[in-house]
């Protein structure tokens, strides 16, 4: 009788703690949820902008190609300068037509 008296005991204990531990969790519930929804919003966003540069990069190389394929140093020179820092205008550099 005196090990479930034990075991009893016990178990109050662990959800003594247990409610301690919710209460003071739930005095800070609204800084948590603002951290939670504002990384959440940070996430997002990253994701967002990332999504668009590389819909950006893909359209700069498309228009890198097609004035490649059409063998005109001036298209390629109208694509390097529309996409002045990025590797399209370096690789304008690097890969010179030598077609005449």
């Amino acid at each position: 009788m005196k090990t479930e008296r034990r075991h009893e005991l016990q178990h109050n204990q662990l959800a003594d703690w247990i409610g301690n531990q919710v209460g003071q969790v739930q005095q800070h519930t609204k800084t948590i949820l603002a951290a939670v929804i504002l990384g959440s919003a940070v996430i997002i966003a990253a994701f967002v902008i990332l999504s668009d540069r590389k819909a950006a990069q893909a359209a700069a190389w498309t228009e890198f190609n097609l004035a490649f394929s059409s063998r005109d140093p001036v298209a390629l020179a109208d694509v390097a300068k529309r996409h002045t820092g990025t590797d399209v205008a370096l690789w304008r550099g690097r890969r010179r037509p030598t077609w005449n």
